[in-house]
């Protein structure tokens, strides 16, 4: 949807809306983002699909803050349709902050601990029957074969060994069986808003690939964005229902090692430059638990 097309939309859903200042994000992959006066978001699903996650995020939002006080502010969005009933976007309050990305004043013992109890909270709500559960064994199964037909033909024989080491491992570990919650699905830093004047996280956002799943996968974007040390940090303060042990072996070994793999798979399939080294060279010093 075109600048213009969205900003008539906004003006005939919510007339008395005095549009003094606007501001467009062009950050997210499903969404065009405009922000109206520095105080209201309005995010527009680019396909069909996307609005429907965005439905299922703005249900789940509404009844996470019915369980319990957030120790984070999360949007509370208003959905706002078109004549036939077909959603537009969503709307909601700007939580302050800015995306969390490259900054080392993140990495605190308090950050950690609003992080932790954060996931506690959201792990712990009752799930819901109307979140899909995406991770299943097919949906690993695929991202593998992905590998094999577009990334292995770069890489050397024994980096694809270590790359299948690291799955195969994952595949006789993982059993349909394992602890599951209600998962943020995206949490990175991208995702999370830092207050760099508090030096504090201040909200969290983008639902929109929460669903039902391991509640160890929400601590890959950490370990990936953050490191380690840092992640180790946030399972200390958090208290949900899987044994912690167990979440860290699944960061370390696999989940927080995979955003590498679903990176490089998106800059191929749009024909962009990859920075094959670069990539690898993260991976390795991860899946050694070294920081990067």
């Amino acid at each position: 949807m075109e600048m213009k097309e969205m900003l008539h939309f906004i003006q005939t859903a919510m007339p008395h809306l005095n549009i003094q200042q606007l501001d467009e994000k062009k950050t997210g992959w499903d969404n065009d983002v405009i922000v109206v006066n520095n105080q209201l978001v309005f995010r527009f699903p680019k396909i069909e699909k996307v609005a429907e996650r965005v439905e299922i995020e703005t249900r789940l939002l509404h009844d996470l803050r019915k369980q319990t006080a957030l120790n984070l502010k999360v949007p509370q969005p208003t959905l706002l349709n078109d004549g036939k009933q077909q959603l537009i976007c969503s709307c909601y309050d700007l939580i302050e902050g800015d995306a969390a990305i490259g900054s080392r004043e993140v990495l605190s013992e308090d950050n950690a601990r609003l992080l932790g109890e954060f996931l506690t909270q959201l792990h712990g709500m009752p799930v819901p029957d109307y979140l899909p559960m995406r991770h299943t064994q097919l949906f690993w199964e695929k991202l593998y074969r992905d590998i094999d037909q577009l990334i292995f033909p770069h890489f050397s024989t024994e980096e694809r060994l270590d790359i299948q080491s690291t799955f195969a491992d994952f595949f006789a570990a993982s059993s349909e069986a394992n602890t599951r919650t209600v998962i943020h699905g995206d949490l990175t830093a991208s995702n999370l808003l830092f207050d760099a004047e508090n030096k504090r996280i201040n909200g969290v956002i983008d639902f929109a690939d929460a669903q039902i799943g391991d509640p160890a996968f929400d601590f890959a974007g950490i370990y990936w964005d953050y490191g380690p040390t840092f992640t180790q940090m946030v399972l200390e303060h958090y208290n949900g229902s899987a044994d912690k042990e167990s979440i860290w072996q699944l960061v370390k070994k696999f989940y927080g090692l995979q955003p590498v793999f679903h990176e490089l798979l998106r800059t191929v399939k749009n024909n962009e430059t990859v920075q094959w080294n670069h990539a690898l060279d993260k991976f390795k010093k991860l899946k050694s638990g070294k920081s990067t």
